[in-house]
């Protein structure tokens, strides 16, 4: 009897419900047995998971933001005394087509003399993939206006110009180059009626640098190139025939001008042939999945109002064009009295069809309403400002494809 009572027992120990019971019970004490140690880790891991996730979804979605609102513009209607009899307020509607379409202003230091002798508008559209360059020559003409006298009322030395205005009313030279070329960003804005986005200027050295990063750049030198100006430290010695040029040659190549028959005119062919180059050689050297370390790197070389995070959508959308899609020219004017003088119309018409974001040409009244690229009080320079496009010196917009084989004289 004592035996069968046993044996009930035991087997009623092992009934489903028990084992059952008895395996919930083992969950439970391994549960508690999870260290606090483990918990933390998982926490964190699914932390970085989280993070990781956002950051990619930064890179791939991010774009920078443009105002689509509309734009007013103020016309006042004045007699023959400049007495005002009417004001007129116009709506200007963005264009949706230029939602991705973005201004950028472009510059070149020398911080020895503090001349910016590459000047440049840039168009990026990241809808259509196209690139647009004006090239404004260093000798451009610039009257003195927001109470500042410009030396040699050149716009090479616009920049300079505020700098040292900041910098000698007590403000330290970082602050001083970053205020600089925020005001010539807003001189620019407001000549040439067009919104600038972001402002980028290098220094030589940066220049050097971000050639040698990328690996050199292949030119074809269409004739040799010597020059040497001690005052300067700039020594240029390149053979004719293609190669590639380092940071230092690429230096001499954009700077060289007094060999060319035209003088700046040349160079600015030179540097149209350099820029196609150089994108040709980005897209050889870089991609998708380095562009982010490209752009930490460039930023180190350049003084700008971009994050890392524009440089890397802007790296991207530059990727996305080919050389045909990459278009230069240099702004409509011409030399007159040892200036180059840019043609009012000409511009214009530039402006409104490659980096104008609304319905519409520019209102005549916008443009230039200070006239800081004239000089009335000289009739040359003042005729030259004022011709029709079609009677003014226009070299064409040259095509990257092109460029990369002109011929320099």
């Amino acid at each position: 009897m004592k035996d069968n009572k046993n044996a009930v027992n035991h087997s009623s120990e092992n009934t489903p419900a028990t084992v059952l019971a008895s395996e919930m019970r083992r969950k439970r004490v391994r549960r508690r047995r999870l260290s606090t140690g483990k918990i933390v880790a998982i926490c964190i891991i699914l932390v970085v998971y989280v993070l990781v996730l956002a950051a990619v979804s930064l890179v791939v979605f991010y774009k920078p933001k443009i105002d689509p609102s509309t734009k007013t513009y103020v016309e006042y209607i004045t007699d023959t005394n400049g007495v005002v009899i009417e004001t007129i307020i116009h709506e200007i509607e963005f264009d949706e087509q230029k939602s991705e379409s973005y201004n950028i202003l472009v510059l070149g230091c020398d911080r020895a003399a503090m001349l910016t002798d590459v000047f440049m508008l840039v168009n990026i559209d990241n809808l259509t993939h196209d690139i647009t360059v004006m090239q404004i020559p260093r000798d451009t003409y610039v009257a003195n206006h927001n109470g500042i006298t410009i030396a040699n009322s050149r716009v090479n030395a616009l920049f300079s110009t505020y700098y040292y205005k900041y910098y000698r009313s007590g403000t330290s030279q970082d602050e001083s180059y970053k205020k600089a070329l925020t005001s010539v960003a807003d001189d620019m804005e407001r000549t040439l009626a067009v919104d600038i986005d972001f402002s980028v200027i290098m220094d030589l050295e940066g220049f050097r640098n971000i050639v040698d990063a990328v690996g050199g750049v292949e030119i074809n030198v269409t004739r040799p190139l010597y020059y040497n100006d001690p005052d300067q430290g700039l020594y240029i010695n390149i053979p004719a025939g293609n190669q590639v040029l380092n940071g230092e040659q690429a230096e001499g190549f954009v700077r060289f001008r007094k060999g060319y028959a035209t003088a700046d005119l040349g160079r600015q062919n030179a540097q149209k042939q350099f820029m196609a180059a150089l994108l040709k050689k980005v897209k050889s050297s870089i991609s998708i999945s380095n562009v982010g370390e490209i752009a930490d790197q460039i930023i180190t070389y350049v003084d700008t109002d971009m994050s890392v995070a524009d440089l890397v959508y802007f790296g991207q959308a530059i990727l996305k064009c080919d050389l045909s899609n990459m278009n230069m020219f240099t702004m409509p004017g011409n030399l007159v009295s040892q200036y180059f003088v840019m043609n009012r119309a000409g511009v214009r018409e530039k402006m409104t069809e490659y980096f104008y974001r609304y319905e519409g040409s520019i209102p005549d009244g916008m443009f230039d309403k200070d006239t800081i690229f004239n000089c009335p009080s000289n009739s040359s320079m003042s005729a030259m400002y004022y011709k029709p496009a079609d009677q003014v010196y226009d070299d064409g917009m040259l095509n990257g494809e092109d460029a990369e084989d002109i011929w320099i004289n």
